[in-house]
């Protein structure tokens, strides 16, 4: 309830963003990542947000959402959904000065039931395996569409080796070992906050801090470009002793194979005048798998 009540009062003061305010994180030495998802108290009328933590504070100024964006998990086990909101809780509060550098890895690592994740799906060389953390691309990948919203420096972003459900091709960020990691740059003039928001079924990243851009006559918007695509074959088929004829279970989808890319478009009153292309993502195409019993 505690937690409802502040996802409440922080619509509130996003609602009347525009007469400016404060965030004011409490940190020794400017410590960069508080689990504030609970515990955190939004006062209205002052906009002031204030993080609870006795070991100092960080005041910074923020006037605007510069980036925002949000995806749907409803469908999801219950093992995914825990893990998407234990990771969206860790990365909740962090705030980056100008020129220091988010890595979305560092910030969830370790994927471990020890560190609150639980076993859930997750994509491994075209088949969909169980894995400790399954899901969390789900976080990186709506962090990266609030950050481009941002028009923030993007350091390093991989696509999935398939498709995935909750993004539009070219706009995910898979994470995976320690060889595909979302990073981004703060390379704006002001400190900046990443702001975390699980309500329902649904994750809401939020980069707030100063505005300096021009949002009276310059506007923009992102497209996604599918350049060609591959069907996905046959499907394969396994053959189960263990189950009785009759049996059939198909225990993968077919995913069909894409070449895409995405486009931020630049709008000057109304009227477009710059396309630049923000990436190039190949997915694999994957036949379908299907069990079948020959048992007797």
């Amino acid at each position: 309830m505690k937690r409802q009540w502040s996802v409440i009062f922080f619509s509130i003061w996003m609602a009347v963003q525009s007469i400016g305010g404060s965030f004011m994180l409490k940190a020794p030495e400017m410590e960069k990542s508080l689990p504030v998802l609970s515990g955190a108290y939004r006062e209205v009328g002052d906009q002031e947000i204030k993080m609870p933590n006795p070991a100092g504070e960080l005041h910074m100024k923020t006037d605007s959402v510069l980036g925002e964006y949000t995806t749907s998990f409803g469908t999801s086990s219950p093992g995914r959904k825990k893990n998407i909101k234990n990771g969206a809780m860790k990365l909740d509060g962090t705030t980056l000065l100008p020129g220091e550098t988010f890595s979305c890895y560092d910030a969830l690592a370790p994927f471990t039931s020890e560190n609150g994740y639980e076993t859930a799906g997750a994509y491994q060389n075209g088949r969909i395996v169980s894995s400790v953390g399954g899901g969390v691309c789900q976080i990186s990948s709506t962090l990266y569409n609030a950050v481009l919203g941002a028009e923030l420096e993007i350091v390093e972003r991989h696509a999935h080796s398939m498709t995935v459900n909750y993004v539009d091709l070219a706009r995910d960020a898979a994470i995976s070992g320690t060889y595909k990691d979302f990073c981004f740059t703060n390379d704006s003039r002001h400190p900046i906050a990443i702001r975390a928001i699980v309500y329902g079924d649904y994750l809401t990243f939020q980069i707030l801090g100063i505005e300096t851009r021009d949002k009276e006559t310059r506007t923009i918007k992102f497209e996604t470009v599918r350049v060609s695509s591959t069907e996905p074959g046959d499907a394969i088929i396994t053959y189960d002793q263990s189950r009785p004829r009759g049996f059939a279970k198909m225990t993968q989808k077919a995913h069909k194979g894409y070449e895409a890319e995405l486009y931020k478009v630049i709008y000057k009153n109304g009227q477009e005048v710059d396309r630049i292309r923000i990436n190039s993502s190949i997915y694999t195409a994957s036949p379908a798998y299907i069990t079948v019993g020959t048992g007797g």
